[in-house]
């Protein structure tokens, strides 16, 4: 019962630890965010008293930078991703959706790129798992999705249809989004390509 008690007590610990060093690193992030204030404050008023406009431009710079720079952090912060992995003996297949079309690789060069325009996600599915049939290991393969915004409806109607075709059910998948201008390789650049 003691034991029972003292690990009891052990866990109650370790939560109110947690809670304290989750307060303090908020208070932290506080004062350090009202200490840049007050730093970018002091520079502005320092090179606005001078009668220099140079000293003027450059501190309106300077604090430019700083909100960019902040904004970086933030943004670099959203995009941290988690990657769920297929078994190692799955090699990869990435398929980089858009609205009007679907472009399927590999990460090996010798293997031929998949272009399709995105007509009816039914036909996608069944080109994208004949290609996939195709490759080496075609059976051992699992999928990485790889959307754009305008992608999103396509990525839903392709993988369901994907995934209902014969000998696909088990095949493991996986999204990650990327900007409407951005692309996972060279391989899958050029848009006025079908």
């Amino acid at each position: 019962m003691a034991a029972a008690r003292a690990g009891g007590d052990s866990d109650r610990d370790r939560a109110q630890l947690r809670q304290d060093v989750l307060r303090q690193n908020d208070r932290a992030q506080r004062l350090e965010r009202r200490a840049r204030e007050a730093m970018e404050r002091l520079r502005l008023v320092s090179a606005r008293s001078s009668a220099d406009p140079a000293a003027v431009e450059a501190a309106d710079l300077l604090q430019r930078r700083e909100e960019l720079e902040d904004r970086l952090r933030t943004e670099s912060l959203r995009r941290r991703v988690t990657y769920l992995l297929a078994p190692e003996d799955r090699k990869p297949v990435i398929v980089e959706v858009s609205g009007d079309r679907l472009v399927a690789g590999t990460t090996l060069e010798r293997d031929a790129p998949l272009a399709l325009p995105l007509v009816d996600a039914g036909s996608a599915a069944e080109l994208l798992s004949a290609w996939m049939a195709a490759l080496p290991q075609g059976d051992r393969r699992s999928v990485l999705f790889v959307v754009k915004p305008s992608g999103v409806a396509a990525y839903r109607a392709v993988r369901e249809r994907l995934l209902a075709l014969p000998g696909m059910a088990d095949v493991p998948t996986g999204l990650d989004l990327i900007p409407e201008d951005a692309f996972t390789s060279d391989r899958f650049r050029g848009g006025d390509q079908p």
